[in-house]
């Protein structure tokens, strides 16, 4: 049987950590839209590999983000 934690977190973040955490969530939500758009474009994709192979050096690239960001 698997149990779910769920587990409710406020952060104290200074105003710059407050514009980097922004920055980051900007950046990871206009990466799943392009990812999105690729998907549609290439025939509604479901193949999580084949949209990987697709999108994965464009989001590094065009969207600053981390390999850990850019493979989810």
């Amino acid at each position: 049987m698997q149990q779910v934690i769920t587990a409710k977190l406020k952060l104290h973040l200074s105003q710059h950590q407050k514009q980097l955490l922004r920055e980051v969530s900007l950046s990871y939500r206009d990466a799943l839209n392009y990812a999105s758009n690729t998907a549609f474009d290439n025939g509604k994709t479901a193949s999580g590999n084949k949209l990987q192979k697709l999108v994965y050096r464009d989001i590094r690239a065009k969207f600053g983000l981390p390999a850990q960001m850019a493979c989810n």
